[in-house]
Parts: structure tokens; sequence; C-alpha cells
């Protein structure tokens, strides 16, 4: 997965770029009826009438096609496979983790010795039901959030292709799209600020959520770096102690040795 992130970043990057400097080149980017400029003929429509000369743009439907409509297609098609993928295969990791019929036991906790506790079957079924269902949750936050961004664009080009326009999804398209990394944010940080929540109850949401965005990995991160303060006191003590066996060991040696010349 490593080795595959920058590709995920690259990818999109350069498609993004690419898509806009070939309608740049091209003289297509002009201002449409919507309020911004994007890939349209000027004057404005004037492929479509006879009596117009197009001054520019006249292959911008075609890139609208190619540029916009099909990669978002693709991009939608591509989540929901993927996001569908991802929650198919933990619910059948889970199936096959419910049919061996035992997990860790959380009771019991010896030191260096792990210890399972069996469940039963309506026991082991809901477990796999409460994880199939935290699974299917996250995938339906991360695919509304992307559609809430791409959903409003998507109709509105609809819309503005068959002439038709409509105040009312202009004005979503234009709120929604900016906003596509801040609903991927909150969909991202939703369990840090669970975590939070649960350990200040009382914190209000918007509280919490600064607390999870201004910490990054939330609380998790400061039981790490206390976990990380305990483990090295605690080689701190250890070697202290060995320092002070050794030293019992060689004054014990060293008596020793005088008893036995001192007998000689």
């Amino acid at each position: 997965l490593k080795k595959l992130e920058p590709y995920l970043h690259i990818v999109p990057i350069s498609i993004g770029l690419l898509s806009g400097c070939l309608a740049l080149i091209t003289d297509s980017i002009n201002p449409g009826s919507r309020g911004y400029c994007w890939p349209q003929d000027f004057p404005l429509h004037c492929t479509g009438d006879e009596n117009v000369e197009c001054i520019r743009g006249k292959n911008a439907l075609k890139q609208r096609i190619f540029l916009l409509a099909w990669p978002v297609i693709l991009i939608w098609t591509l989540n929901c496979t993927i996001m569908w993928a991802i929650y198919s295969t933990l619910r059948k990791q889970d199936r096959r983790n419910a049919s061996h019929s035992f997990q860790p036991s959380r009771t019991s906790t010896p030191p260096r010795r792990r210890s399972f506790t069996t469940f039963t079957a309506d026991e082991s079924h809901n477990l796999q039901y409460q994880r199939s269902r935290k699974a299917r949750t996250r995938v339906l936050q991360y695919f509304i959030a992307f559609s809430l961004t791409m959903g409003f664009v998507t109709l509105d080009m609809l819309l503005y292709n068959v002439k038709s326009l409509d105040n009312l999804m202009e004005i979503l398209t234009l709120i929604s799209q900016p906003l596509a990394g801040f609903f991927n944010l909150i969909v991202f940080i939703i369990p840090t600020v669970n975590k939070v929540r649960r350990m200040n109850p009382e914190f209000s949401l918007f509280r919490a959520c600064g607390t999870a965005i201004i910490s990054y990995a939330g609380p998790g991160s400061g039981d790490t770096q206390s976990r990380r303060q305990a483990r090295r006191a605690s080689n701190t003590l250890r070697h202290q102690v060995e320092v002070a066996a050794n030293i019992v060991a060689r004054s014990y040696n060293t008596s020793d040795e005088n008893v036995s010349e001192n007998s000689g």
C-alpha cells in the first residue's frame, strides 16, 4: 500500500492539470451562464446557433464530456467498487473468524500467556454483525462525502447541457464543490472525535472536532506518548536494578576472595 500511495496522489493531480492545460491551450476556457469559467463556447451557445459565429471554444462540449463527465463517472464507479470490496472483505473475514468460535479473552490478563474464551453462536454472530456494521457505516460515510461534492455538479452539468437553468442547483453546486476536501476531513476525523468525546464528556462537538484536528491523531497520540514514556522509565529502572545487582555480586565475590586469602 505504501508503494501505491504516491501514485494515488500523482494520478488525480496529473489528470486535473492535463484537463485544465488542454482546455486552456485550445482557448476553451470561457465564461458560462453559471457565473464561473469552464470549457464553454464563446459567444454563449454559439455552437447551436448557425447565425452566431463562434470565436472560441468550438470543441468545449466534447472537452466537458471527456475531461469532466467521464472522469467523474469513472471515479464514482471506482469509489463504489473499492468501498464495496473493502466491506465484502471485512465481512468474509468476520465470518471466517466467527466460524472458529473463539476470540482473545478480555477478562483475564496474564502477563505473558494468551488465553481464549469461547463464544456461543449467537455471541459470534452479534460480534460479526457489529464489525460489519461499523465497516458499512464508514463506507457509506465516504460515499456520501463524495456524492455531496460531485452529485450536485453532475446534475448541474446535465441541466446546463439541456439549457435548463436551475438557481437552486447552481447554488448547491457552488457551495458543495469547493468543500470536497472538507467533507473528506469530516469523515476522516469522526472516529477520533468520538474518542475525544468519550475521554472528555464535557467537550462540545465543536471543541471535540477542534481537538481532533489540532492533535491530528487525537487521543491515540497522547496514549502512545505516555506508553513510550512509561516504557522508557521501566527500561531505566530495570537497567538501574541490573547495575545494582552487578555491584552487589562483585562485592560478594571480592569478600569471598579476601576470606579465602586470609584463611590460606
